[in-house]
């Protein structure tokens, strides 16, 4: 069954900080984060910030972009209605 912003799995908390940090930084800086300047929003390690990431991608709320195997740094693309599920 899916929620109202159309995704299957609620998210945790530390999640939806992390989607928020993204969602503001790009909205403000119109590029995204480097996963240090969500680190320092959120005030959690790095690596725990790669985590909620790859949580983030798995559910389908960003898409993470990579070249040659590699992922981008601040290659993150918000997927529709990933605004809805960090409330």
């Amino acid at each position: 069954m899916m929620n109202e912003s159309g995704y299957k799995k609620p998210l945790h908390d530390s999640h939806k900080a992390v989607l928020g940090a993204i969602l503001a930084y790009t909205e403000k800086y119109r590029i995204a984060p480097a996963v240090r300047d969500i680190a320092d929003v959120v005030h959690k390690a790095p690596n725990a910030v790669v985590e909620s990431i790859l949580a983030l991608e798995k559910a389908g709320h960003i898409t993470c972009l990579s070249r040659g195997g590699r992922r981008i740094s601040r290659g993150i693309l918000i997927n529709a209605g990933a605004d809805q599920a960090a409330r």
